[in-house]
């Protein structure tokens, strides 16, 4: 009986989805058949709305290449894995081989958030030949999940430090980064404004593990703003150098306010390049698309 109950709340649940994102697809499309100078900046990420016929979040072409991507079971852990760099990224024991891959092909093909070299639209891409990952620095992962990004740049940092509030996570990042305990510390909390059993604050952080050189990459479901916010006096103030960058999708909002709280604490930003869709945590408004990734770092003419 119960697993009739979750098959049928789980039926539910996606046809909830198509059904809002039809509704958001077709608010998005009708915005800009009515409003067409505004379309202008965003004739590429229309065109391919317009010719797939369907919502997402990244509008974008992508050219899949599953045929290198090596994946499979590691017993001594009982996890699933992919090969990235000749590494095992692992997941969660709940994951199989095949959402394994899927989940992997998400991050580096349709996300792109790896590399500096932005040849093609990535709104999500964390890195930028002006703000990257440089030997020898201190790599803080606020809201790492599967810690892929703290992988790919495992050889460059001198110490990486992953945090994640969801468990779920921990035993994957405990096997991904188990050759790598000398300079990886794993932090199970949630980013809060103090030190607590449940949270950790970021200014402790950055106190407690940071370095002459510093790279803060944050993706917390849309506290990026608060947190950010608590933590601005410390960007003023420092000496040592904070290269920061931070999702700015989750709300409408989000990458306006970030910039300025981040301008006024003497940093200069930079956005990635090309446009997101999202509607998770707050209902979109025109013009619906979103900068994906802020990044900024310190302005050296004030």
């Amino acid at each position: 009986i119960q697993w009739k109950i979750n098959t049928i709340e789980a039926h539910e649940s996606t046809i909830d989805s198509i059904i809002t994102q039809r509704f958001h697809y077709l608010n998005v499309l009708n915005y800009f058949t009515v409003h067409p100078l505004e379309a202008e900046p965003y004739f590429e990420e229309l065109t391919y709305l317009k010719n797939n016929g369907h919502y997402c979040n990244f509008p974008y072409n992508i050219e899949y290449s599953r045929a290198s991507i090596s994946a499979g079971i590691d017993n001594t852990v009982g996890l699933p894995y992919v090969l990235h760099n000749g590494h095992k990224l692992f997941f969660p024991v709940s994951y199989n081989i095949e959402s394994s891959i899927k989940t992997y092909e998400n991050l580096t093909q349709i996300e792109r958030l790896l590399g500096v070299q932005e040849i093609k639209k990535s709104p999500h891409q964390y890195q930028s030949e002006l703000i990257q990952i440089c030997d020898g620095d201190v790599l803080f992962d606020i809201g790492c999940a599967e810690g892929l990004f703290g992988l790919d740049n495992i050889e460059k940092t001198s110490h990486t430090i992953l945090v994640e509030n969801n468990p779920l996570w921990i035993p994957a990042l405990n096997a991904t980064f188990r050759e790598y305990k000398d300079k990886v510390t794993i932090i199970n909390k949630k980013i809060g404004t103090d030190e607590t059993s449940d949270t950790t604050a970021l200014n402790n952080l950055i106190t407690t593990y940071g370095g002459k050189s510093n790279f803060l990459k944050m993706d917390i479901e849309g506290s990026e703003v608060s947190t950010i916010s608590s933590f601005s006096n410390y960007l003023k103030s420092s000496t040592n150098q904070i290269k920061l960058s931070i999702a700015s999708y989750h709300l409408q909002n989000d990458y306006d306010s970030l910039k300025k709280i981040l301008e006024a604490s003497g940093y200069m930003t930079q956005t990635s390049t090309g446009f997101m869709l999202f509607y998770l945590y707050d209902i979109p408004i025109p013009p619906y698309f979103r900068h994906g990734i802020i990044r900024a770092i310190r302005n050296n003419n004030k």
